[in-house]
């Protein structure tokens, strides 16, 4: 599957709570870290979703906040990483944030919160989305496109 999503984190379902519409797919990432998918039970139905399935958590770039420190806030995603590059812009920037075990997250933002938060090449950051932006899929042909 190619897709144009940056962040294709490889993971496993550690759980599965089932709502009327949709569901909550927690996914346990390759050091350890969690987060949670919200998609609609007929999704987790059609791909077999069970404990321990290997999936793949996508995430679009644009999609990802970037903190100083862990946040109380109504997005469930926080994982914490080093930011190991940093391309700046005319308006946005684009930020690359090892979370752990080769894997990277990569968010674009503005340049304005880029200088507000004085993020920089190996600051300590939590990268930040809410469950409804993360997709779940089966087989992927990259992990990972970097800050290209």
């Amino acid at each position: 599957m190619k897709i144009s999503a940056r962040n294709q984190l490889a993971a496993a379902v550690s759980g599965i709570t089932e709502g009327e519409i949709n569901g909550l797919v927690g996914l346990r990432l390759l050091d350890g870290q969690h987060l949670t998918a919200n998609i609609s039970m007929k999704a987790i139905e059609w791909m077999q979703l069970k404990e321990d399935k290997p999936v793949y958590a996508v995430i679009k770039a644009t999609e990802v906040m970037i903190a100083a420190e862990r946040v109380k806030i109504s997005a469930r995603n926080q994982l914490e990483g080093k930011i190991i590059d940093l391309r700046e812009g005319a308006v946005n920037g684009m930020v690359l944030v090892d979370i752990g075990s080769g894997q990277q997250i990569s968010s674009t933002i503005s340049m304005e919160s880029i200088r507000e938060l004085g993020l920089h090449t190996g600051m300590d950051v939590f990268a930040v989305f809410k469950a409804t932006s993360v997709m779940i899929g089966l087989e992927l042909d990259s992990i990972s496109f970097g800050l290209m």
